[in-house]
């Protein structure tokens, strides 16, 4: 029997996007069990937009009142809400084909110790136009790894490559189970740039991962993107909090095997 599926559309201010987003997601040919629109409190037309599908079957909307302040609070927030199985955040300003949630939750159907799927992504600028795929980012690390599907154990995964770069950059890239979500601890609410980073790590080291190298996932970079509107002091900073993290779960292993040996 197959796991249901919950999709989390965290939105704010991302009415140009969003009715491209939504639809995105309902033309999924693995249809989720339901898909729970957040939007933070915005203040341009999200809210028209989201009412074309208010009524929809499978949609529930829910509107803060006061902005979070925090994307991760909006994750943790839907991640509570939801009832799936599997847990994809399909960020507000992104796109995907339609067969995303169909090719990755068929590894986690088909392995009950992966935590986590993901896929490739291609960047596109607010015009859908592509520059290309994210992979040639980490090429420094291991040359053409991403360019092939792979499975690996999570923490190997973060000793080798999260430890170094987030090699998952996009949550709308990534589907995973809620329990492990929930296990890890949810998302840290203090972040505002690395949180998603921190998340896959800690979600990782409860089991393994999954990549399919077909580009499914649509990243959309645009001068509204969160990163693009954080400084760079505190990208640092939570760069310099996630890479301890994950240190200090290498250096304790490391430790243990000196013990044993």
């Amino acid at each position: 029997m197959s796991s249901s599926i919950s999709v989390i559309i965290p939105n704010y201010n991302h009415a140009q996007f969003l009715d491209r987003r939504i639809r995105s997601v309902l033309e999924q040919t693995r249809q989720p069990l339901e898909v729970v629109i957040l939007d933070d409190c915005s203040t341009d037309e999200s809210l028209r937009v989201i009412q074309r599908y208010a009524d929809h079957s499978c949609v529930k909307v829910v509107r803060n009142q006061h902005n979070s302040g925090s994307p991760f609070k909006q994750w943790n927030l839907g991640v509570r809400m939801a009832s799936g199985d599997f847990i994809w955040i399909a960020e507000s300003d992104d796109d995907a084909e339609p067969w995303l949630l169909e090719t990755l939750a068929s590894s986690l159907d088909e392995d009950t110790s992966a935590v986590l799927s993901y896929c490739q992504s291609q960047t596109i600028n607010e015009f859908g136009q592509s520059d290309g795929t994210i992979d040639r980012r980490f090429d420094c690390l291991s040359p053409g790894r991403w360019r092939t599907d792979f499975k690996n154990d999570g923490f190997d995964e973060c000793a080798r490559f999260l430890l170094h770069f987030n090699t998952i950059p996009n949550a709308s890239a990534v589907l995973f189970r809620r329990n492990a979500y929930l296990a890890a601890g949810l998302a840290d609410e203090t972040m505002r740039i690395c949180g998603d980073w921190m998340m896959w790590a800690r979600i990782s080291l409860l089991g393994k991962i999954c990549y399919s190298a077909t580009t499914l996932n649509k990243f959309r970079i645009h001068s509204g993107s969160v990163c693009g509107t954080e400084t760079h002091a505190r990208a640092i900073e939570e760069e310099n909090r996630v890479q301890a993290f994950i240190s200090s779960f290498v250096f304790a292993a490391s430790q243990t095997q000196v013990f044993m040996a």
